[in-house]
Parts: structure tokens; sequence; C-alpha cells
């Protein structure tokens, strides 16, 4: 979602990109909001996607660069892939050079795939991006009886990021890879996500043509085992309030089946992605958010900003660094069912108070004056 431009001034710094794509995710979205801000300082980006997917809208200000068309062919590949797509970038970087020399002042890498191609190009400047309790996904593995794979997971991380710049988007990520992971980065810090408080309430404010009638519950996330879409149907059946459930993900068999099997058709209604989610959001009774895990989740800050109460499970890592002060009332154990709707049923019966004290610290200028001082100080 582009934000809003303001009067440019002659650039300051070049600021490099790297994410696998931009299909949509929490990841992408900071990644494009992140971009902006930069440009909407005066500065040059350049973009690189692993792969030509774009399924968010982006601003023409920035310039991106795609080094495939589709990446699966050097997923296969594994090792060698990655070192073929590195030098894919190195080389379209090196092409840029000649019609815009010099280096980069800051390269911010998101995502593992994404890490694994910068760390072999060797980048000064560089810094990676932590957007998730990387502990936590190696737990689930060792849950699930998948120890070979857990142990791959911890090595991946531990090879790519120890003496490494690290950006966490969280103090919880931040603690989960030098406490949980044993990771002793080169410098670590942790800036939070840049949200548009201004830019968000006016895209709120807009129309939208599939709109639900009544009072309505809302959940933002992609259907994906870690979201938890079961545990939040299991608590909206127990929920006593007459009030349906919005689900912003796309429909699938699966999930379709999970609503049928507790007799909640006609409850919930699967509204599918919004390019602009902002006016569901706002409209919503209460955003709940049911996770085993996130790094800083997008969607509770933005709720928040446009004034929209939040019930969310104590998950590591974030809630608890958002959900604070009189907020922290809202939060509930993972994986309870019977908790999420009873404190869902309280939360729709309070007066909920939302003060700016407590989201101020996510404003896109904390973040960039975080920004221009780690590029500053590079």
């Amino acid at each position: 979602m582009p934000l809003p431009m303001e009067t440019p001034t002659l650039p300051k710094f070049r600021i490099g990109m790297v994410i696998t794509s931009l299909s949509g995710s929490g990841a992408e979205r900071v990644t494009l909001n992140l971009a902006e801000m930069f440009i909407q300082h005066g500065h040059i980006v350049d973009l690189f996607l692993l792969e030509n997917t774009v399924q968010l809208t982006v601003s023409h200000s920035i310039n991106i660069h795609f080094l495939t068309q589709n990446r699966r062919f050097y997923k296969w590949l594994g090792a060698l892939g990655d070192r073929l797509m590195a030098n894919k970038l190195i080389a379209c970087i090196a092409k840029l050079n000649k019609t815009s020399p010099g280096s980069y002042d800051l390269f911010l890498s998101h995502l593992p795939a994404a890490d694994k191609v910068v760390s072999l190009c060797r980048m000064p400047n560089a810094w990676y991006c932590i957007h998730t309790s990387y502990s936590g996904e190696i737990s689930e593995f060792r849950r699930l009886k998948r120890g070979f794979r857990a142990f791959r997971k911890w090595r991946l991380y531990r090879s790519l990021y120890q003496d490494k710049n690290l950006v966490a988007v969280s103090l919880g990520v931040e603690g989960d890879l030098v406490k949980n992971l044993s990771i002793k980065p080169k410098n670590i810090l942790t800036i939070y996500n840049p949200f548009q408080f201004d830019y968000l309430r006016k895209l709120a404010s807009r129309e939208i043509n599939c709109f639900p009638g009544g009072d309505f519950i809302v959940h933002a996330g992609a259907f994906r085992p870690v979201k938890r879409h079961d545990l939040l149907l299991e608590a909206f059946a127990l929920v006593k309030h007459d009030i349906k459930l919005v689900l912003l993900a796309n429909e699938c068999p699966e999930l379709v089946g999970m609503v049928n099997r507790l007799g909640l058709e006609g409850k919930v209604l699967i509204f599918g992605h919004q390019d602009n989610p902002y006016p569901i959001l706002k409209a919503a009774k209460l955003m709940v958010l049911c996770s085993d895990r996130e790094g800083l989740p997008t969607v509770i800050v933005e709720s928040l900003i446009l004034g929209t109460p939040v019930v969310s499970t104590d998950c590591p890592s974030g809630p608890a660094e958002i959900l604070t002060g009189d907020l922290e009332e809202w939060l509930v154990p993972t994986n309870n069912p019977i908790a999420l709707a009873g404190k869902i049923d309280q939360a729709l019966a309070a007066e909920i108070n939302i003060r700016d004290s407590i989201i101020e610290k996510f404003s896109s200028d904390e973040a960039y004056t975080a920004y221009k001082n780690l590029i500053i100080k590079n």
C-alpha cells in the first residue's frame, strides 16, 4: 500500500533492499513501507526481488529489480542455486552502478531466502532484518517429531546470523536470537516497523464493496498453521455474543471444512485477501489474533491506530510489546480456546480506551530516526 509522498528533496542516501517476493505477507508489506519511508525522505531505493511475484500495490517511485521470473529451479539446486542467485544480484548491482555509481549506504535483507543470497555477496553495510521468532519454528518441528528438519533450521540460522549485523522488529525477536538460539551477532538492535498513522486512517475512511452488515469481529492473516485458524474458530464457537466473524484470508477447502465442522456457516464470513483491509479493521468491534508466534504483528498496531480494540494470544513475540499498560489485560495464553473465547466476550462488553502514548513508538518518524542514525554510524 503506497504511502503519501512529501515534497521530494535531493537524495541523501542510496539504500538497497532484498526480499524473496512481494506476495502479500506481513514481512513483504513491512519491506514496502520501509522503502516508501526512505523515498519520502528523499533517498534512492533499489528493491531487489528474488522472483517476479508482486501481489501488493507498489509506488512508481520504487525501483524494483527482478533477479528471476520464478526461483523454483534455483530452490531445487539448493546451495548452488543460492550461489547462482547471488551472482545475479551482484551483476544487477554492477549494471546499476554504471548509471548510478556509488556504493549503498545501507543494504537491508529480509527473510532467510534472501539472507542466504546476500550473505554470499559479502555486501558492505548489509543488515539482516529478522521478522519473527525462529526458536518457535524450531520447537514446532521438534514437537512434530521432525528432529532433522529442526536441526537443519537451527544450523541455517546460526550460520546466517552469527557475527552479522541484525535488525530485530521487536525486543522479543532480539531476545529470541541471542538467548534461545545463542547467536552472537556483530551488532544487533531493535527497530519497530514504521506506520503512517494519518495515511492508514485516510485509507480506512474509503468505501468498499464487500462490507459486512451488522457487528463483527475480524481476523486478518493468511491461512497457515502458525496463524491458528483452528483455535480461532473453536474459540468463536464458544463466544456468547451474537456477532459475526470476518476472516481476511483466501478461501480454501480446509478452511471451509473447519467452519462447517463447527456448524458456523453463516456466522463466519471469508472475505479473502484485501488490498485495502483498513475500512474493515476500523469498522470491526474487535480484532483477534491467535498465532503461535509472530515478530511484530502489524495488524495489531494497525487496528489500534484505527481505534479498534484487540484481543491477542501472548505469543512470542510482539503482542506483549504492543498491548501494554491498560491493554495488557487483553492478552491470553496461547492454544487455549476457552480463555480466548472468554476474553473476546469480555472485550465486546467493555469500553476499551486506546491511548496515543501506547502506539506512538510505532510511528514512521520513530523508525526513520533509528535507521538514519544507523546509516550515519555505519
